[in-house]
């Protein structure tokens, strides 16, 4: 069966679909969940949709519109539910979050999905991030760093998130993640305004 993999977010307007103003912190993709299988015979390696989607002031979907429709309704309607379950990191207006318009291209891959264990340390600061790498360097063990100071959900069980198909990050960051062995974990990774460090857990562990 063919995936479709989520490869590349552009950018492309704010609210009005104009240039974003300069003040403006525009939102940044924190959590994609998997589009659904393409419906059609294609030997292409990749294609391009066009999306508009309203982010509320929490980074949450409101809505979610297909601007370049993929000629089946059903996989259409499929796709827009799944974008409205990504969160963003919110978008500032004057320091405050504020909800807004986006028009977005997203890059589909289709490709197989790519399952690991994976356990992640979250910081808010990207100083932290760093220090906290250094001692992973050193020897420190990641269950009880992420206990101590990740702000993810996942800091009570040490960091654990589970198995997951890393194609669903964000690329630049599933790509680092993707090269893991198991044992092995990222440098610090920006992600929205955090930092995380990923880590591949072994088999059974």
């Amino acid at each position: 069966m063919v995936f479709i993999v989520l490869a590349a977010l552009l950018l492309c307007g704010c609210a009005t679909f104009e240039p974003p103003d300069p003040s403006q912190s525009l939102p940044e993709v924190v959590y994609q969940s998997s589009l659904p299988p393409w419906p059609f015979h294609t030997n292409k390696v990749s294609l391009n949709m066009t999306f508009r989607i309203h982010i509320a002031a929490d980074g949450t979907v409101n809505k979610a519109i297909i601007e370049t429709p993929s000629g089946s309704k059903e996989w259409d309607a499929l796709a827009i539910a799944q974008v409205r379950k990504w969160r963003y990191s919110p978008a500032l207006m004057n320091g405050q979050p504020a909800a807004l318009w986006l028009r977005q291209t997203i890059t589909l891959h289709f490709d197989e999905p790519l399952y690991m264990k994976i356990a992640e340390l979250t910081c808010p600061q990207e100083t932290l991030a760093d220090s906290l790498y250094a001692l992973l360097l050193a020897g420190a063990s990641f269950d009880s760093l992420a206990r101590q100071f990740s702000v993810s959900d996942s800091r009570t069980r040490g960091g654990v998130v589970g198995e997951m198909d890393v194609h669903t990050l964000p690329a630049r960051i599933s790509r680092e993640v993707a090269t893991l062995h198991g044992g092995e974990f990222t440098k610090p990774l920006k992600l929205g305004r955090q930092y995380v460090i990923y880590k591949r857990l072994a088999n059974g562990v």
